[in-house]
């Protein structure tokens, strides 16, 4: 997993926005296995995530965003 942002948070609010990103990437790998996609097919939906994510600014939250 990549780094998150933790500056300011104290260690247990560390631990637990990381556990909270493993589950939201367990929930999104589980997501993509329910589907018939390709692993190419996945690779691309979730770089059109990233690109969507990437485009908005800092202080959005992702409820905000359209997809």
């Amino acid at each position: 997993m990549g780094m998150l942002s933790v500056r300011g948070l104290s260690m247990k609010e560390q631990g637990e926005k990381l556990k909270k990103a493993r589950e939201v990437e367990g929930h999104i790998i589980e997501r993509l296995k329910e589907t018939n996609f390709t692993v190419r097919d996945c690779i691309v939906i979730l770089d059109e995530a990233k690109a969507t994510i990437q485009s908005a600014s800092k202080e959005q939250t992702i409820e905000s965003l359209n997809f």
